[in-house]
C-alpha cells in the first residue's frame, strides 16, 4: 500500500507524501532495494543529490544495492548533467557485475545526446558482447548513427535488429526517419510502405514520412499521405500540423 502510494505522489510531483511513504516503507525494511532506489530519485528530482548519494553509501553498507539501485543513481547523476561521474559510476558498477540492460541503455542514450558516438558504440559493442542488448539498446544504437548522418550504418544494424526481434513499430519509424534525412526518399518510401503491408504503421510512422515529403517540398504527397493516415485511423492533431 505504501509503496503504490509512493508511486502516485511521485507521478503527481507530491514529493513531501511520497518521501513520507518510502522512509515509512525503510523504517520498517531498510533493505528494501525497490524503495531505496525511488528514494534516490526522489532526492534528485528534489535537488538534494548529496542526500541521494548518502542513501546510496546508506544501501552499500546494509548490503542492499542491486541494478536497480545503481540505475537510480546512475541516471539522477545524468539528470543533473554530471555525465562523466555517470559514467564513471556505470564502469564501476559494470566491473562488478551488476550494471543490467536498462543501465546499459540508460548510458547509451545520455551519451548519444552529448555527441559521443564512439562512447555509445562502446557501450553496445559491450551490452552484446554480454549477451543482454535488447531492441531498445539497437534502437539507439540505429538513432545515435542517424543523428550522426550514418545512414547506412544504421541501416545495417537496423536489418540485423529486425532479424534477431523481428518486425518493430518504433524500428521503422526510426529507420524511415533517418532515410528521409539521407534524402533516401525512395528507400525511406520502400521500408514505409512495407511497414503499412505488415500494418507496423502508426501515426509516427506517417508522421515520420510526411516529415520526408515535406522535408523535399513534396506537399502534395504529403497531403495524400495524411488523408491514408485519416482512412487508416491514425492521423492526429500534431500530423496534421506538419502540413503546413
Amino acid at each position: 500500500m505504501l509503496l503504490s502510494n509512493a508511486k502516485r505522489l511521485m507521478g503527481e510531483r507530491k514529493y513531501v507524501g511520497a518521501e513520507l511513504c518510502l522512509t515509512s516503507i525503510l523504517d520498517e525494511n531498510p533493505r528494501d532495494k525497490y524503495a531505496i532506489g525511488m528514494l534516490i530519485k526522489l532526492y534528485s528530482k528534489t535537488d538534494r543529490l548529496e542526500v541521494a548519494e548518502e542513501t546510496f553509501r546508506e544501501a552499500m553498507a546494509n548490503n542492499a544495492v542491486d541494478a536497480h539501485v545503481c540505475g537510480s543513481l546512475m541516471t539522477s547523476y545524468v539528470a543533473k548533467g554530471r555525465l562523466g561521474k555517470a559514467k564513471n559510476f556505470f564502469y564501476i558498477v559494470a566491473k562488478k557485475g551488476m550494471a543490467d540492460s536498462y543501465m546499459y541503455n540508460s548510458m547509451m542514450v545520455a551519451c548519444k545526446k552529448d555527441g559521443q558516438l564512439k562512447e555509445v558504440r562502446r557501450l553496445f559493442d559491450r551490452a552484446v558482447k554480454k549477451g543482454i542488448a535488447n531492441i531498445q539498446m539497437y534502437t539507439t544504437m540505429i538513432m545515435a548513427y542517424g543523428e550522426c548522418g550514418m545512414a547506412k550504418e544504421a541501416e545495417e544494424l537496423f536489418s540485423e535488429a529486425s532479424e534477431k526481434f523481428g518486425p518493430d513499430k518504433h524500428l521503422y519509424t526510426t529507420m524511415i526517419s533517418i532515410l528521409g534525412k539521407a534524402r533516401r526518399l525512395k528507400d525511406a518510401k520502400r521500408l514505409f510502405e512495407k511497414a503499412v503491408k505488415e500494418e507496423l504503421a502508426d501515426n509516427r510512422t506517417f508522421t515520420a514520412m510526411i516529415g520526408n515529403y515535406n522535408r523535399e517540398n513534396m506537399f502534395k504527397e504529403a497531403r495524400g499521405l495524411y488523408d491514408r493516415a485519416v482512412q487508416k485511423g491514425v492521423a492526429d492533431r500534431f500530423m496534421r500540423g506538419i502540413l503546413y
